[in-house]
């Protein structure tokens, strides 16, 4: 159900100078720390994996196939602290076992239900590459 992006083309050392030079088209000035030895020499890493769904959606709602009780908010594909207050209010709304209609996170509660992944016809068309076509939230 998730998967983790490795790049396995870099060697882990050159990996934070890849990542540097990524994020300089983002803030040039940035760029002057490939250009310093002792810059470029300090540079380490200290990062982790985003967790992600096939179709880049977040896992919220009671786990599937499990005891009774058992609640995730998990597969946030980076934007968990962005989301967090949204889906927290969906996460407490399914604890609760409230209806959030009239609500905008209505529109999304059955899209972000982790029991999505127990329809084999779902699973089979995102690992078709039908997942392409869903965009991260």
């Amino acid at each position: 159900m998730m998967a983790v992006w490795t790049p396995s083309n870099i060697e882990l050392c050159r990996f934070p100078e890849v990542c540097v030079r990524g994020l300089s088209r983002l803030f040039p000035q940035v760029k002057s720390y490939l250009t310093r030895p002792e810059a470029r020499d300090s540079f380490y890493v200290s990062g982790g994996y985003y967790c992600k769904t096939l179709d880049n959606l977040p896992l919220i709602g009671p786990a599937p196939s499990t005891i009774g009780g058992v609640y995730l908010q998990s597969a946030m594909t980076g934007v968990g602290l962005m989301s967090s207050m949204a889906s927290g209010h969906l996460l407490a709304a399914h604890v609760m076992d409230e209806k959030l209609e009239g609500c905008g996170l209505a529109n999304y509660v059955d899209a972000f239900l982790p029991s999505r992944f127990e329809d084999q016809a779902y699973v089979d068309f995102l690992s078709d590459g039908g997942g392409a076509a869903c965009g991260q939230v």
